[in-house]
């Protein structure tokens, strides 16, 4: 095919015929670019081409990944009237459905998700499709993976082909909205998972179709709720666009195939416990059959090695070790814990006598202190005791000190009458000092005052000085 529209775009390949138009996968041989072309077929009257029109404008407003986006329209002197969209990636839901009747349920999730979202998108710019089915959806698939999916012809009439998926109250002449689509959309599902239409038996969509579940176990309970809710009769009773996908998002796509896994796991591990099953049966019956022929070698056991001795301890065994150990006392938590008694009291108080077995007394055992025990009096100073000092409460400590006596001059024997002395030769000699008791050199605290002692009358002459007299206690 190398038809030229316009001086500017080749027609490659067909796609689909959508009413009285034709979509073509084509080329911008100017730009050099893949696009696709929905061509309108001749005789075209002008209610129809303005009603094609206004179509275009409220696509082309429009912009998703969901959706065959459009660029442009236009025309040539040949009389062709045709609209330009984006390049078709994929093929034809229906023309996979050929090949392969029913696709896996992640496969089926994938498509509802994206289409879903498409048309509520194309309902918040009151954008409806009216005549949805598998020959106006192209998907892109990868393996087992969805890449793409794109729907197109929205505004196109109805084939004989899409009424199989038109909701009742559309077959019945009402005009379309977006549960109309949601129908559909429910259809086409029901459609990739059993390989049948919902109500293709009965042809009565006032009853229920029948249960997903009735042909495949890969289905999660909240997924077919939603599927058979969205085919119901009564319009009011279907979701909308956003509640049909809300539920489609709260599916969680693994849920479906996780049941053809563990139902596959299962049988993994049932195949496995017959063999082992089998297996001991075997074993079983093996051991049985050879039991009485089954017996040990004596000469097979084994030998001790010639010359060799057996494990002997490194010293001969005296029972000394045993017997102090016996001789230890018993130890219980009461007599171990010394928690109870107060912080000055020694240990032995409870009457145990350590030396009551004999030898020397156990580690830890009480001991009386060693050497000269002496009783200091309280109140005494436990440095002095011999020299009867005394404790004041204040911290003072008052020692007596010796008092030493005042010499006593020697005296001059009266000089016989009428002789008279020589100057200076009747002086009393100057008293020694006496020399202070060893005691002296303790150190001395200044007491507190106290009654004077008795002055001596015997003083000495003045021209000889003055002697203080010791201070007594």
């Amino acid at each position: 095919m190398s038809t030229l529209i316009a001086n500017k775009y080749r027609l490659l390949r067909l796609i689909t015929r959508i009413g009285r138009s034709e979509l073509y996968q084509a080329e911008n041989v100017i730009l050099g670019k893949e696009i696709s072309l929905l061509l309108l077929s001749a005789g075209f009257s002008a209610a129809e081409e303005s009603e094609f029109l206004e179509q275009t404008r409220r696509i082309a407003k429009v912009n998703h990944p969901g959706i065959l986006n459009l660029s442009d329209i236009g025309g040539d002197t040949k009389g062709n009237r045709f609209a330009i969209l984006e390049a078709a990636t994929g093929r034809l839901l229906a023309e996979i459905l050929e090949e392969r009747p029913e696709v896996t349920a992640d496969i089926a999730i994938s498509i509802a998700r994206r289409a879903a979202q498409a048309l509520k998108t194309a309902s918040e710019h009151s954008l409806i499709h009216g005549s949805l089915s598998t020959s106006k959806i192209l998907v892109s698939l990868d393996d087992e993976n969805v890449d793409a999916v794109k729907i197109f012809g929205f505004g196109s009439p109805v084939s004989q082909e899409d009424q199989l998926f038109q909701a009742p109250e559309r077959m019945a002449g009402s005009p379309p909205d977006s549960r109309s689509d949601m129908f559909s959309l429910a259809a086409i599902i029901y459609r990739m998972l059993t390989g049948q239409m919902p109500f293709a038996d009965t042809g009565n969509t006032e009853t229920p179709p029948v249960p997903l579940s009735a042909y495949r176990t890969d289905i999660a309970p909240e997924f077919e709720a939603v599927i058979v809710q969205a085919l119901s009769a009564d319009p009011n009773a279907r979701p909308t666009a956003d509640d049909f996908l809300l539920s489609l998002e709260r599916t969680d796509s693994t849920n479906t195939s996780e049941k053809s896994q563990i139902q596959s796991s299962l049988e993994k591990w049932k195949t496995a416990a017959i063999i082992l099953i089998g297996v001991c049966v075997l074993a079983a019956a093996l051991i049985y059959a050879t039991g009485g022929s089954i017996k040990t070698d004596p000469a097979a056991t084994a030998q001790p090695v010639p010359g060799s001795l057996p494990v002997q301890p490194i010293n001969p065994a005296t029972g000394v070790e045993e017997e102090n150990l016996a001789k230890l006392p018993l130890t219980t938590a009461e007599t171990n814990s010394n928690t109870s008694a107060s912080a000055d009291t020694l240990p032995g108080g409870d009457g145990y006598n350590p030396w009551a077995n004999g030898g020397v007394p156990p580690p830890g055992a009480p001991l009386p202190p060693p050497g000269q025990t002496i009783t200091i009096n309280p109140g005494q100073s436990p440095f002095m005791q011999d020299s009867n000092c005394i404790m004041q409460p204040s911290g003072i400590l008052l020692c007596p000190v010796p008092v030493t006596p005042t010499p006593t001059p020697k005296t001059t024997p009266t000089p016989k009458a009428g002789t008279t002395p020589a100057a200076n030769t009747n002086t009393a000699a100057t008293p020694q000092q006496p020399t202070p008791s060893p005691e002296t050199k303790e150190p001395r605290t200044t007491p507190t005052p106290s009654k004077p002692a008795k002055q001596n009358t015997n003083r000495p002459p003045a021209e000889s000085g003055t002697q203080n007299g010791a201070e007594g206690f």
